[in-house]
């Protein structure tokens, strides 16, 4: 059985979906529509807080434009604004300049501090500059297929993992809420260092190649099936760019009951029936329950190309970004 059949049988036997979100560019829809003065996340009503500001359900740094939420108010847009997801944006700032998403400001621009490397969005299509003794793309002509490798800013893995949680009670029916109050406390403590959870802070990515295979964001929460299953009670996903990211919701009240080891599988995509001409799906488990700044660490991305046309430049190399 193929592992994309085996990880579909396992999705099919315990999970129901739940809530599902396709977003297409211009249209802006409202969670909560005009009547909802609730904030989700620390529970508080008009005119105690206020709901002035845009709120986003996901982060706009992953070009999300269109879906907006008046379950949060203006003090925790800020909290999470200013905190984890700025962690977020750092550490997916790689990724999404590679797949040229389009974020708040544009697709992002990545360079050394002081000179060495640059990557941009140009006229043309995406630039990468660097010097020959310190690259940052590597070419494998024979397969035709390039690497390159960009330093993330330093980043709190715990605080990427409580934005992921985040996205994940935006779009909860808020009969689900209830179940999830411990969970929206942890991910609102600034202190990442505070207890909650130590095991199953993972992030499972599907990196498909080429160009822009999810171009329009999709999200989607599916729900454990009965309470007997011994699988984690809720899991989100959320694709856009090159990549499907899931995760599995922490749910203490819900979850107390599993057993120590839980074999689990990445959510299958589209492209695993029929993998484009750029190469199959490429899947990755990252630990994200670090709670210390991580500093220097690579993003890699590989590629395919068609074809390699060289630019000579003066030998001191290219002009210093």
């Amino acid at each position: 059985m193929e592992r994309w059949e085996i990880a579909s049988t396992f999705y099919e036997a315990n999970y129901r979906s739940l809530v599902q979100c396709f977003l297409k560019g211009g249209e802006i829809a409202t969670l909560g529509g005009t009547r909802a003065h609730t904030c989700r996340f620390c529970g508080r009503t008009s005119p105690k807080v206020t709901f002035r500001k845009r709120a986003h359900a996901f982060p706009e740094s992953t070009g999300n434009k269109s879906l907006l939420t008046n379950y949060e108010c203006d003090t925790c847009n800020s909290l999470f604004g200013e905190g984890i997801e700025d962690h977020f944006g750092k550490w997916s700032a790689p990724t999404r300049a590679l797949s040229q998403v389009r974020g708040k400001n544009g697709v992002p621009t990545l360079k050394k501090t002081g000179g060495g490397w640059r990557v941009e969005l140009g006229n043309t299509g995406l630039e990468i500059q660097h010097y020959i003794d310190e690259p940052i793309v590597q070419i494998d002509a024979s397969r035709k297929r390039v690497t390159i490798s960009i330093p993330r800013q330093p980043f709190i893995p715990l605080a990427v993992f409580k934005t992921f949680v985040k996205m994940a009670i935006s779009i909860m029916p808020e009969s689900e809420l209830a179940f999830f109050q411990d969970t929206i406390k942890w991910i609102r403590n600034r202190n990442h260092s505070a207890p909650f959870m130590s095991s199953g802070l993972i992030l499972f990515d599907t990196f498909v190649p080429g160009p822009l295979p999810f171009s329009e964001i999709s999200a989607f929460l599916f729900r454990r099936k009965t309470e007997a299953l011994p699988v984690p009670y809720m899991t989100f996903m959320i694709a856009y760019g090159n990549d499907c990211y899931q995760i599995f919701v922490p749910c203490p009240p819900k979850d107390r009951t599993l057993p120590a080891s839980v074999s689990l599988c990445h959510f299958p995509t589209p492209y695993d029936l029929k993998p484009s001409h750029y190469g199959i799906p490429q899947r990755a488990v990252v630990e994200l329950g670090g709670r210390e700044a991580v500093k220097g660490e690579l993003a890699e991305m590989t590629m395919h190309f068609d074809r390699v046309e060289e630019i000579l430049r003066d030998a001191k190399g290219p002009e210093k970004p």
